[in-house]
């Protein structure tokens, strides 16, 4: 009798292919005073794919922070910062007019500015998009090793949040410039 003995190996990996989709949610913040609020990614979000209404590899989405003037009668200048950051996916990018941040202090400096006493529109609204891409990289080690820090982001982030800060600063007059209004 002869006996035949084969030795197999076996590579298990976790490959976690989802597409998701969330709501466009939008924050409204007025700039006559501090205003503080918590976005959660997961919030809102859609679609039959979604994990326990939790964010993952191909999942991606949007939200707007929308800011309000109206009832200042002062020129302002508005600084919107992010702060109190959970656990951000490694591969997780933002993107506002067509620039992609892989950080949400990257993309601080893009969402400030001015809205003056006189504006006829004294609001400002930022959309901001969001995707956790999956397979991401140019050549096969660079993909697998963000395939890796995918699956362990996925299995030990359950919520990504962050608080969004917009700050109105009263703008000093300028001198020697008289403004007429009727």
């Amino acid at each position: 009798m002869l006996f035949l003995i084969s030795k197999m190996s076996f590579k298990f990996i976790d490959y976690i292919r989802a597409n998701g989709q969330a709501k466009i949610a939008t924050w409204s913040f007025n700039v006559n005073k501090l205003d503080i609020q918590r976005i959660s990614l997961n919030e809102d979000k859609e679609g039959d794919n979604s994990n326990n209404n939790s964010i993952e590899p191909g999942s991606e989405g949007e939200f707007n922070i929308k800011i309000d003037a109206e009832n200042c009668n002062v020129n302002v200048e508005y600084l919107v910062k992010f702060e109190n950051e959970t656990k951000k996916p490694t591969n997780l990018k933002f993107m506002y007019n067509e620039n992609i941040f892989s950080t949400l202090k990257e993309l601080e400096p893009f969402l400030n500015g001015k809205i003056l006493k006189n504006d006829e529109i004294k609001e400002k609204q930022f959309n901001i998009k969001w995707n956790w891409a999956y397979e991401t990289g140019q050549s096969k080690e660079e993909i697998d090793e963000n395939d890796r820090l995918d699956t362990e982001d996925a299995k030990n982030i359950k919520e990504y949040s962050f608080d969004v800060i917009v700050e109105g600063i009263q703008l000093e007059p300028q001198k020697g410039v008289f403004i007429h209004e009727r």
